[in-house]
């Protein structure tokens, strides 16, 4: 489901509906992109919140995500979450930051969340 939930108006519907039709242990591979992204927060700080044409602020998404709320969305809607990893971390200024700040806002250089996720 990469790219997908953001587009609904009730992603916790959807999963809860999905579930049942899924069997016991079925994994679920799903991708967002990441509203805790240093430049949405920037953005944020500037008093700004534009929407573009692609990409994160995509005017098409209904719904934004960070790697903790993507990943209660599943839990909420009776997955277990085996990982959420971000994507989309590399490059020098993310690994200066990361190594200054202990590693404690990596989730600010992810551009993407990717959750796996099992039915149980």
């Amino acid at each position: 489901m990469s790219e997908v939930l953001e587009h609904l108006v009730d992603p916790w519907s959807v999963l809860r509906k999905l579930h049942p039709l899924l069997k016991h242990g079925a994994l679920v591979l799903s991708g967002s992109p990441n509203v805790a992204h240093y430049r949405t927060v920037l953005m944020l700080l500037r008093g700004d919140w534009k929407l573009t044409d692609s990409g994160l602020m995509d005017r098409t998404h209904l719904r934004w995500f960070t790697p903790m709320t993507y990943a209660r969305l599943f839990e909420e809607t009776g997955y277990e979450v085996l990982s959420t990893v971000g994507l989309g971390q590399d490059g020098f200024k993310a690994r200066v930051a990361s190594r200054l700040l202990f590693g404690s806002c990596d989730w600010l250089w992810a551009r993407q969340i990717k959750v796996t996720a099992r039915c149980v």
